[in-house]
């Protein structure tokens, strides 16, 4: 028997909700189930902090509704209706209407990172800050915690030592200075881990900037597989989270609550998708280019303001119309593609590790006005800088 419902996705990553979107719809095809789908996410509404229109969409349909929620902070998940049963997938979730969690095996997240940089000739390993326990958890900081313990655990099993860069509450320049040092120091190339991609896309930039070439001294592996480590020069290896898996359960799980069959709290836990491996840890096929990559040190200098298409250029002795095609050369856009999505990436650095105000983050992106940087933002990352800001960055 077919039951109508509604069936609430929210989160506040733009590739999850598609993600969970796609698991959701895949499901209702494969079961022929009467479902309708409400989405929430901050694309979809001006302002869903305050201003959640889906709710009242909801409560209009007068259906059985159930919410399946990917990763949103806990001020996104106060605003869900007392009255709708809540699946959580990905991380952890601490909500009075939590039925049941379908998670990401975070210490396989780990282990698969080390595996892979051990297999990709890595000598030495370093891995982004703190191992320890933190107090209080959530989601995300116990998804760093347990990626960090793993990949160090299995470094151990395999006979090699670990050790800890980029701490936090280090300065811009201490963490540049130690880098740099521990590599010049180090037998090469060093492997690092970084539990989220928006971490690894900094330490390449710090990297670069200190003149220290990706792959050959440094490998680099990331997590999420999101934008960041696709748009990220060179493309970031990233382990890819199996979200259409936790999704597809909690579908299973809305289905058997809707058609009245007992739920008790559950949680499963599901492993990495596998590796999605590129540029950072594996020789660029196209080979090396000392003019671009004068140009990419340049773009990748964090002391200077972000540079103009003349400027890098001149910085690799080109013209324009040269510059632009070896860019969609090596990585599948023109320079000012390419620029913009590395302005976007500082910006998000800035945002999360910095006291700056936006206007001051705008220039020194290579925004002449706060307005215009704003925008623009907002349509590349789906939130305002503010809202990026206020939510350190979202994701893993």
């Amino acid at each position: 028997m077919t039951t109508s419902a509604t069936i609430c996705i929210a989160s506040m990553s733009l590739d999850d909700y598609q993600s969970a979107v796609r698991a959701v719809r895949s499901w209702i095809v494969q079961h022929g189930l009467d479902w309708s789908i409400i989405g929430a996410h901050p694309v979809l509404s001006n302002a869903i902090e305050s201003d959640p229109l889906w709710k009242n969409q909801v409560i209009a349909m007068r259906l059985p509704a159930v919410a399946i929620v990917v990763r949103p902070p806990q001020m996104f998940l106060d605003l869900l209706l007392a009255s709708i049963p809540l699946i959580a997938c990905v991380h952890p979730v601490k909500h009075r209407e939590v039925i049941s969690q379908t998670l990401i095996d975070d210490s396989a997240v780990g282990r698969i990172a080390a595996n892979h940089l051990v297999a990709a000739g890595a000598r030495t390993f370093a891995i982004q800050g703190p191992q320890e326990s933190l107090v209080p958890i959530t989601g995300n900081i116990q998804a760093r915690i347990l990626r960090s313990q793993a990949f160090i655990a299995r470094m151990q099993a395999l006979g090699h030592e670990v050790r800890i860069v980029l701490k936090e509450g280090w300065t811009a320049d201490e963490s540049h200075d130690k880098i740099k040092r521990f590599v010049a120091d180090s037998p090469k190339p060093v492997g690092f881990f970084c539990y989220q991609d928006r971490q690894a896309a900094w330490l390449v930039q710090i990297l670069l900037a200190q003149g220290i070439s990706i792959p050959a001294e440094a490998l680099i592996i990331g997590c999420d597989d999101s934008p960041t480590a696709r748009y990220c020069t060179p493309a970031l290896t990233s382990v890819r989270m199996p979200i259409e898996g936790c999704v597809r359960e909690a579908a299973l799980i809305a289905q058997r609550l809707l058609s009245g069959s007992p739920i008790g709290q559950t949680t499963k836990y599901f492993p990495p998708a596998g590796i999605a491996e590129r540029a950072s840890t594996a020789v660029d096929p196209n080979g090396s280019d000392v003019h671009l990559d004068r140009a990419i040190r340049r773009a990748n200098d964090l002391d200077k303001v972000m540079p103009t298409v003349a400027v890098l250029a001149k910085a690799a002795g080109f013209n324009r119309r040269t510059l632009h095609t070896r860019f969609l050369a090596r990585f599948g856009c023109g320079t000012k593609e390419w620029l913009l999505r590395r302005a976007i990436q500082r910006a998000e650095h800035l945002l999360t590790t910095t006291d700056l105000a936006e206007a001051d983050i705008a220039k020194r992106c290579g925004w002449r006005r706060a307005e215009h940087f704003i925008t623009v933002f907002r349509t590349r990352t789906g939130r305002t800088p503010g809202a990026f800001r206020s939510l350190g960055g979202g994701g893993a």
